[in-house]
């Protein structure tokens, strides 16, 4: 959260927590809610940090322990029990083999060209949905 947003160094911190605390998002909702009425307007850095809060309960629920970018590229790994589709996924790898690459390790690297943070998120949110997708239409 920007110090222009939220100068005091304590309630910046209460506010960290407030977003570490929400456990869905009608919890990052409120905490959103929160910040406006007694901050005003959410900026940019702000609505950023609660989209990744929101992509990593996203990743959470079908078994994604760590998103990150590195070198063009967004990299998922995946948990020892991830809830995702192993012929969705293949498929969605085999479709797109320029875009999408998975590796021995259990990492899924979707190469992207855009560099900014906010296309970087917006990948990974469509990357989640696809593979969220792909698990609902292979039930348990």
């Amino acid at each position: 959260l920007p110090e222009s947003y939220l100068p005091d160094r304590g309630l910046r911190l209460l506010a960290y927590k407030r977003l570490a605390l929400a456990k869905d998002p009608d919890g990052l909702k409120e905490v959103a809610g929160e910040l406006k009425d007694r901050y005003g307007r959410v900026p940019e850095p702000a609505a950023r940090l609660l989209e990744i809060a929101r992509l990593k309960m996203d990743m959470a629920e079908i078994g994604i322990v760590k998103a990150e970018y590195a070198k063009g590229r967004v990299v998922f790994t995946f948990g020892p029990s991830p809830r995702v589709d192993p012929g969705g996924l293949a498929g969605m790898v085999a479709g797109e083999p320029r875009r999408f690459r998975l590796t021995p390790e259990g990492k899924l690297l979707c190469n992207i060209k855009d560099l900014s943070p906010q296309s970087r998120i917006e990948e990974a949110k469509k990357v989640l949905l696809s593979l969220k997708e792909s698990d609902k239409s292979h039930p348990d």
